[in-house]
């Protein structure tokens, strides 16, 4: 195992105190102290989104997962095959700790998202628009309203809308229409009234 320490910036004038970024990608920690997870923990080791990828002595290899078919290398490895039940894959981790399997070889983040694998998980980086911890959900930018004065919001995709009460108007309806006024017209009539 290896344990890598990477710099830190002291902040401001105050003395002992510092900030620490993340463990890049492949580590974990806390950012002062990060250990090397391996190489199928960094971009599936190189092995297609959907393949399995396997540390076995320092050595990576990639299996296509049940139906699919290919090498199971690089981002194109592995191709759909509704007639196999895909290769015999990778063992489960044994007792002895030899083979290892990346958290995001069964593709667990939905919708676009990204799967960084983790020491003994995985984090989705959700597309823009979604939500959630496997990124399943639509953001409803209608929740809380950001519709002003009595305006209905209209949630879309990545965005929303609003329908603004009458007299009102803007992105939230938050400035008050300028309407001319309907004054009462007056008609002279070309007789005098007693």
């Amino acid at each position: 195992m290896y344990v890598f320490f990477f710099v830190c910036l002291s902040v401001g004038d105050i003395q002992g105190s510092r900030t620490c970024g993340e463990c890049p990608p492949g580590y974990a920690g806390d950012g002062t102290h990060c250990v090397f997870l391996g190489p199928c923990h960094v971009n599936n080791g190189g092995c297609s989104p959907t393949a399995a990828c396997v540390q076995l002595s320092g050595t990576v290899q990639c299996f296509c997962t049940r139906g699919y078919r290919g090498t199971g290398v690089g981002p194109f490895g592995c191709i759909p095959d509704p007639d196999s039940s895909g290769g015999a894959g990778p063992l489960p981790p044994d007792q002895s700790g030899g083979v290892v399997l990346s958290p995001c070889s069964s593709g667990p983040c939905q919708n676009g998202a990204t799967c960084y694998p983790l020491a003994t998980s995985f984090m989705c980086n959700c597309a823009a628009g979604y939500t959630g911890n496997t990124c399943q959900s639509e953001i409803d930018e209608c929740s809380p309203n950001p519709c002003l004065n009595g305006g209905t919001c209209i949630d879309q995709f990545n965005g929303y809308r609003c329908e603004c009460a009458n007299n009102y108007e803007g992105q939230n309806c938050q400035t008050e229409a300028q309407r001319e006024s309907m004054l009462p017209y007056v008609y002279k009539f070309p007789f005098n009234c007693p």
